[in-house]
């Protein structure tokens, strides 16, 4: 049948109600003039102070076995909304030297630097506290160290007592009851758990750092014990934690930018380990930094931009 010039039978429009998913030509016009705002820009960060080095032991008269030094101060910030424009001004804590105080290297472990976050729009100053030394040979024998926030050193031989720990960290194990020979000393504290009580004939293992999940790598593990004659030395913790040296065999150091504590001196050698420097790293989601300073590693990790500063440096969202 001919209608009007077309030919064959009428077809009906399809409707245009919400049921059938078409938008009319208006509606779509005025969704496209609305568009949904793009998300703001997250960040998230990892905080570790530096390692403490482990306890010296000497190298002449009474030999008594060190303890490991305690992990960097550890934090993390989760996914945080902020507007442009705030920049972060950060300080990385250095990782404790060798200790040389005493008769050849036997005394205190000496405590981590600080790592600091400092920002403006309001923000607290966030600050990480080193790790505490581990205990050592001065005097006969040292209970570990504390400081602040992170966590403790081991205890030296002769059942010296660990540094306690902070908020953001664990306490030191104790050294052992001596039984004749071994003097087993006690584990630096890791971020995640205290440091290993010595057991004769065992030395105490650093405790655990804990991993952060932006990036699943562990951070701020506790130092060794390090060991006097057979008792076997401590393992460090894992997340950077230096082991203690055997019998005669220097403390091993924390791992560099992991906030690890360094291993305790094993009896008759010169040096106990160093501890391991502190970190930050920022992870932007949804954007990019809009400038920086100190040259960090930019990397990525998931639906995250990071920014890893092992030096001082700023970034600005």
């Amino acid at each position: 049948k001919d209608n009007g010039s077309i030919i064959g039978p009428k077809v009906a429009l399809p409707t245009t109600s919400a049921a059938s998913a078409i938008w009319s030509i208006s509606a779509q016009q005025q969704a496209a003039a609305w568009p949904d705002p793009p998300p703001l820009p997250t960040y998230s960060y990892l905080q570790v102070g530096g390692g403490a080095s482990g306890g010296g032991s000497g190298t002449t008269g009474t030999y008594i076995s060190s303890g490991g030094g305690g992990a960097g101060g550890y934090a993390v910030v989760g996914d945080t909304e902020t507007s442009a424009g705030i920049v972060f001004t950060f300080t990385i804590g250095a990782g404790a030297a060798v200790d040389t105080s005493g008769r050849d290297g036997s005394g205190q472990g000496v405590n981590g630097g600080d790592t600091v976050v400092a920002a403006t729009g309001g923000f607290s100053t966030v600050t990480m506290n080193g790790g505490g030394g581990g205990g050592g040979r001065t005097s006969g024998s040292l209970p570990g160290s504390a400081n602040g926030n992170a966590s403790g050193g081991g205890g030296s031989g002769a059942a010296k007592p660990g540094g306690a720990g902070g908020a953001n960290g664990n306490a030191g194990g104790a050294g052992g009851s001596p039984v004749g020979n071994p003097y087993p000393t006690g584990g630096g504290g890791g971020a995640g758990a205290v440091g290993g009580t010595g057991s004769n004939p065992n030395c105490g293992v650093g405790g655990v750092g804990l991993a952060w999940t932006v990036n699943s790598a562990y951070y701020a593990g506790g130092g060794g014990g390090g060991a006097y004659g057979s008792a076997t030395q401590g393992a460090g913790g894992n997340g950077g934690g230096g082991a203690g040296g055997a019998n005669g065999a220097s403390g091993g150091a924390g791992t560099a930018n992991t906030g690890g504590g360094g291993g305790g001196c094993g009896t008759d050698a010169t040096n106990n380990g160093t501890g391991g420097s502190g970190i930050i790293i920022m992870a932007i989601k949804n954007g990019t930094a809009a400038g920086t300073t100190g040259s960090p590693t930019v990397g990525s990790s998931g639906v995250y931009t990071t920014y890893a500063f092992t030096s001082s440096g700023t970034l600005t969202i």
